[in-house]
């Protein structure tokens, strides 16, 4: 068992050589935590996040801000700071799941979805403008074409806050009120920063 051990972890310089490390050193170099399995080590760098993967963990570290002690907010600050590679709005992605929507009843209930949640992930993220129709809750139909900005979970329901080219200001839409989706070409990547921007300030009327 031990020789099986002595050639799993070998360090780098070990491996190079071809030579075993000894009792003393490995149980030396495991109680420091520097020894890694030769599988883990050559294990390949993980995926990119997806959009899906981006905003699920920017809601969670919104979450978890809330009411954080000191030494839990520097690791939320140094996982945004790591987000930040990914998408450089991060931080203010994450205020606006922290802050908003504010005062909306709990209704309760999550209904099914005409469209893939994951397809509007991917535009926000990607500044593409999609349209869609929509039933207002009084039962009228629209069709809208809209600037996603990003998906958030209130208790009443899943929202989309968005730009709308149709009212030409922010609105919010209930996803499992849209249907027949179309995502467009263009983008609004120029505009994107300064629509959060105006969510954030709260003049946005939404």
């Amino acid at each position: 068992m031990l020789a099986r051990l002595k050639a799993i972890f070998r360090p780098a310089s070990a491996r190079e050589s071809g030579a075993l490390i000894g009792r003393r050193e490995l149980v030396r170099l495991a109680g420091a935590g520097v020894l890694l399995p030769v599988a883990a080590r050559a294990a390949p760098p993980p995926a990119p996040m997806t959009p899906v993967d981006l905003s699920a963990a920017i809601r969670g570290l919104a979450a978890l801000s809330r009411g954080a002690d000191p030494a839990f907010a520097a690791t939320i600050e140094a996982a945004l700071d790591r987000l930040e590679a990914e998408t450089p709005l991060a931080r203010k992605l994450c205020a606006l799941h922290r802050d908003y929507p504010r005062n909306m009843s709990d209704r309760g209930f999550r209904p099914e979805l005409a469209v893939d949640a994951a397809l509007i992930h991917g535009a926000a993220h990607r500044s593409r403008p999609i349209s869609f129709a929509y039933r207002d809750l009084a039962g009228r139909e629209t069709r809208r074409r809209v600037l996603p900005i990003e998906v958030v979970h209130p208790p009443s329901g899943i929202l989309l806050l968005a730009w709308c080219d149709l009212r030409h200001a922010h609105r919010k839409f209930f996803l499992h009120a849209m249907s027949d989706l179309a995502i467009h070409d263009d983008s609004f990547a120029h505009r994107r920063e300064a629509l959060i921007d105006e969510l954030l300030e709260g003049g946005a009327g939404v």
